[in-house]
């Protein structure tokens, strides 16, 4: 009987899918979206990506706001609604067809498809994305910022290192949503990044990468993976272009001179940050971030008031917009380490301590909040320009206002609860 029921079952899917193919809203190449067109290899579900849809064009318009409110790609469209969010994606794809087992078999290993899911959303594809994104075109280059994130994805490549040592798979005998989500996120750094020097410390990883992308499930979304030969780079404006410019100038000054005229103009010069171009203040934020952090907090305040500029820097609050989903600890935790890892170019300009608060191994809400620094009369454009910090609210701290005062001094170090609820972590940002 179980069995005429799963053939039923079976057989009422592919009845939805050949009704109506769902619709994944996506640009070229993005590897939150070929992790479900792969998944869906395994599972038999028809995904169609629709050639007209122009990114990002298209998600700017009132049609797409309705599909998904917070306007970002991959979007699926399914005979029941749309969904959002790469993972939720993926793991509907999953769903669609238990018995491909993308989830693993037992109730532990679900879990630990579930780890691993986190383990790249949170460890690897921020840094991932920093590193990748100034070669792609995406962001602006930023040396410090890149060479963190390069050691970060080292970090998270070492940790997959040794579980892969006696491993085939990242959870059990066969393909799973975790060697999904990992491998497309790896895709373009093992195209791009990852030459054969770098491949040489991760041995089981590459044997383990290598394996994915030969399999006909994968060779159906990406038919061709090519290994990393010689390390990209950032493409940088050629200096050496300038030159016949500059000694035609040179020319013209020797002649001009020889003339008694002006000389050619010198070159440009690069544009200074704009907080570089404030009037130097007597608050010097290095040492002030480093006298803060090596002292406890009442000693710490006070060497903060003695050195506070308030002509030089402002004062902010924030508070995250959804704390109310923030209901597994250590989620919560990599949701701040990643935000704080992709406002690294702000570190110049800004010292922060941001809070967790919830008790530990409950399902929380946990809430997310923090105190702020912030060189110059208002927020940097370093903080705004970061996609995550959409998400937090900020309050400006009027000093002379107590209940503001109070409530920034709780936040940057001072309080042990708030709201009634027991502090879980503290980060600063320094």
């Amino acid at each position: 009987r179980n069995r005429v029921r799963e053939e039923a079952i079976s057989r009422s899917r592919c009845f939805l899918n050949s009704a109506m193919a769902f619709t994944l809203y996506t640009y070229p190449n993005n590897y939150r979206a070929i992790k479900s067109l792969i998944a869906a290899e395994y599972t038999g579900l028809e995904i169609v990506v629709p050639d007209e849809f122009k990114f990002p064009g298209d998600v700017r318009s009132e049609a797409f706001k309705a599909k998904s409110p917070v306007q970002k790609v991959p979007v699926l469209e399914t005979p029941d609604g749309c969904l959002f969010e790469s993972n939720a994606i993926l793991r509907h794809v999953a769903r669609y067809r238990p018995e491909a087992n993308l989830y693993g078999g037992p109730f532990y290993e679900q879990g630990l498809v579930d780890q691993w899911l986190d383990f790249s959303a949170f460890e690897l594809e921020p840094p991932r994305n920093v590193w990748l994104y100034p070669i792609l075109g995406y962001m602006k280059y930023d040396k410090r910022a890149a060479g963190k994130a390069r050691n970060d994805v080292e970090k998270a490549l070492t940790v997959l290192e040794d579980h892969l040592l006696l491993r085939t798979f990242i959870v059990g005998e066969r393909i799973t949503l975790a060697d999904i989500a990992l491998g497309s996120a790896l895709i373009a750094p093992f195209e791009k990044v990852f030459d054969a020097k770098f491949r040489e410390k991760f041995t089981n990883v590459t044997r383990w990468f290598t394996t994915l992308i030969n399999q006909p499930e994968w060779k159906a979304i990406v038919p061709s993976v090519s290994l990393c030969e010689k390390e990209q780079i950032p493409a940088f404006p050629k200096k050496k272009e300038k030159q016949p410019k500059q000694q035609k100038q040179k020319q013209q000054k020797s002649q001009a001179k020889k003339a008694d005229d002006e000389s050619a103009p010198p070159p440009k010069k690069k544009e200074k940050n704009p907080l570089d171009l404030l009037p130097k203040s007597e608050m010097d934020l290095d040492t002030t971030k480093r006298t803060f952090s090596n002292n406890p907090f009442p000693a710490a305040l006070k060497i903060f008031y003695d050195a506070w500029d308030p002509e030089g820097f402002c004062l902010y609050t924030s508070s995250y917009n959804y704390n109310s989903e923030n209901t597994v600890d250590y989620q919560t935790s990599n949701l701040v380490s990643g935000w704080l890892q992709r406002l690294d170019s702000l570190r110049k300009y800004a010292f922060g301590c941001v809070n967790v608060w919830g008790v530990e191994d409950s399902k929380g809400p946990f809430v997310i909040n923090a105190a702020w620094v912030f060189r110059g009369p208002s927020v940097p454009f370093e903080f705004t320009d970061c996609p995550d910090s959409e998400y937090h609210q900020l309050a400006s701290v009027d000093l002379k206002d107590e209940a503001q005062k109070a409530k920034f001094e709780a936040l940057l170090g001072g309080a042990e609860k708030y709201d009634g609820q027991p502090l879980y972590e503290r980060k600063q940002f320094k």
